[in-house]
């Protein structure tokens, strides 16, 4: 039960960092190109779907969820400091 509004609130973060719907979904789409490498592992090792690595999946869905949310980051900060360091520089005349 915990597990679907957990990946709402994600998608939702998601929306609300890249401020549209089609990145997030492709973002999203990508994770589960993912369990091809881990099945080939798997086979490779002679291994099973276990507990750990069903939290291994989910670690690496998390880094691919990360590294889309620092590059958004990223690319946003420069406009957020310009945006402040104006509203600084506007207002000093007035303090």
């Amino acid at each position: 039960m915990k597990v679907p509004i957990a990946g709402l609130i994600i998608v939702l973060l998601l929306v609300g960092q890249f401020n549209s719907l089609r990145r997030p979904l492709i973002i999203l789409f990508t994770i589960p190109l993912g369990l091809i490498g881990v099945v080939i592992g798997l086979i490779v090792a002679r291994s099973y779907m276990g507990f750990i690595t069903f939290l291994g999946v989910i670690a690496l869905a998390g880094i691919v969820i990360n590294k889309a949310v620092v590059e958004a980051a990223q690319c946003r900060l420069r406009p957020i400091i310009l945006t402040t360091c104006t509203t600084i520089g506007g207002m000093l005349p007035l303090w």
